[in-house]
């Protein structure tokens, strides 16, 4: 369905309401500061507080972080490299692991790192560089602007913050797109944000915290196509932009592209019965084809590229990597296959956190959060109308949260023939799409008191646990 943008009705003279037009644009203008100043809060008192490194493949992503900018890519095989691996031994590592560290090493001397986690192979080559050449860079700006030395495990978490920034403009202008009010945009984007899982992949050195960036924007600019404000331009650069990132953020590339494509793919059954009558696809099924087909060749084309460049860069199979080794299957792992449907049907959930956020509250807080995600976007989807872009849009994010991990199992299988647990983080890419899809909850007026009470209590849980925890 094709929702025409506004248009002003003739014969009215708004000249009255302009100052109230520019009255509201301003206090829109200052809640849109007020998030991003928000998110950036949270950013950087995460960073702060949590000075260890995260088992969550950190030291990795760190090296990764610290070659990109260079042009430096590892590739299977690849070791970390001294910088990386003597910033662990210093900060040191948040797990048992820990005990088995050596001491802090100087400068001057060198770092054993087959004494590391994985014995210092480099397990981030899978990843396309984007993410560590942005922060790379951003991370060696801030480095220089800040005085003293901070240390390349800082400066790189610190450089999340446009990952950060980005998910909250992207959100914003995504809900903004589906006619949500002002304070229905808001309560979406401070849950999602101060959602304990967003928070520490956002702010530790970890390609995950770009999904809700990637997934908001991918969907907005499938709802702007479809409302005829843009072309199919920004859908490619978005998808390419998302599998050049990390390949889990195609969960959202998916949700996109499906919500484009059910109207004709509705209406095929009516038309194949009628195609002597009438063409099969009419004008706007063609025009869907296209803005469907265009994402979807440039996913293919990154994906390709990477792929000749991870080939080129191979030292050994990555079948022959210590951590990969126990994870190789030599058949499906049909049996696991059939309960991976809810490994990302809540992608809220809490798996690994910092120190300072573990803490009854913050694990109550989290728990709710992520229900109240999925339950807003089954609530949506119930109180749209029939054919409205909000029942598609719930329909198609609730079934991509249940299909992502048994989709990424496939995935692992078929590309690497390996089994393994699909974290719930994977699937956060689809949260942009559940929070979109509970604008017609938060139009109820008990669905919006309940998203701002509990906006409010994630606020405070969260800015209290840094301070004081």
């Amino acid at each position: 369905m094709t929702v025409e943008p506004d248009k002003a009705v003739e014969g009215v003279d708004d000249t009255e309401e302009q100052p109230t037009r520019e009255h509201s644009r301003r206090v829109r203008l200052l809640v849109l500061a007020a998030l991003l100043l928000f998110g950036a809060v949270i950013q950087v008192g995460h960073v702060a507080r949590y000075q260890l490194v995260s088992p969550i493949d950190e030291l990795q992503h760190l090296d990764y972080l610290i070659r990109a900018p260079s042009l430096d890519i590892p590739g299977s095989g690849d070791k970390v490299g001294q910088e990386a691996a003597r910033a662990e031994t210093c900060s040191r590592i948040d797990n048992v692991f820990d005990l088995n560290l050596m001491p802090c090493t100087p400068d001057d001397q060198q770092v054993d790192v087959s004494r590391l986690q994985e014995q210092g192979f480099n397990t981030a080559f899978i990843h396309p560089p984007t993410y560590y050449f942005v922060d790379g860079v951003v991370a060696r700006v801030i480095d220089v602007a800040i005085p003293g030395h901070q240390g390349p495990l800082t400066t790189g978490r610190l450089a999340g913050v446009v990952w950060t920034l980005a998910a909250v403009a992207f959100l914003w202008l995504l809900m903004r797109e589906m006619r949500a009010g002002l304070l229905a945009t808001s309560v979406v984007i401070v849950i999602v944000i101060t959602a304990p899982t967003v928070m520490h992949a956002a702010s530790t050195i970890n390609p995950d915290g770009t999904s809700v960036a990637m997934g908001a924007a991918m969907l907005w600019a499938a709802v702007r196509w479809e409302r005829r404000r843009t072309g199919a331009w920004l859908l490619v650069l978005f998808a390419a932009l998302s599998v050049g990132t990390k390949v889990t953020n195609l969960a959202g590339v998916g949700v996109a592209l499906a919500y484009l494509a059910w109207p004709m793919v509705r209406s095929l059954p009516d038309r194949w019965r009628a195609r002597s009558e009438q063409p099969l696809l009419d004008a706007d099924d063609k025009k869907r084809l296209l803005a469907v087909g265009l994402p979807v060749a440039a996913v293919l084309v990154v994906a390709l590229a990477w792929r000749l460049v991870q080939n080129s860069l191979q030292i050994i199979p990555s079948s022959q990597i210590p951590m990969v080794i126990p994870v190789l299957v030599d058949r499906f792992p049909l049996a696991d296959f059939g309960s991976s449907w809810h490994y990302t049907f809540s992608p809220l959930q809490s798996a690994w956190l910092a120190p300072f956020l573990r803490t009854r509250i913050v694990t109550f807080m989290g728990g709710v959060g992520d229900f109240l995600v999925v339950a807003g976007a089954f609530a949506g989807a119930v109180l749209a109308g029939r054919a409205t872009r909000e029942r598609r849009l719930g329909v198609i994010a609730l079934v991509a949260i249940a299909a992502c991990g048994p989709a990424l199992v496939v995935f692992n299988y078929v590309v690497q023939s390996i089994f393994t647990v699909i974290p719930p983080r994977y699937g956060l890419s689809i949260v942009p799409a559940l929070g979109a899809a509970a604008v017609p909850a938060l139009r109820r007026r008990s669905g919006l008191v309940i998203g701002t009470a509990f906006a409010l209590f994630a606020s405070g849980v969260v800015l209290s646990a840094m301070a004081f925890a």
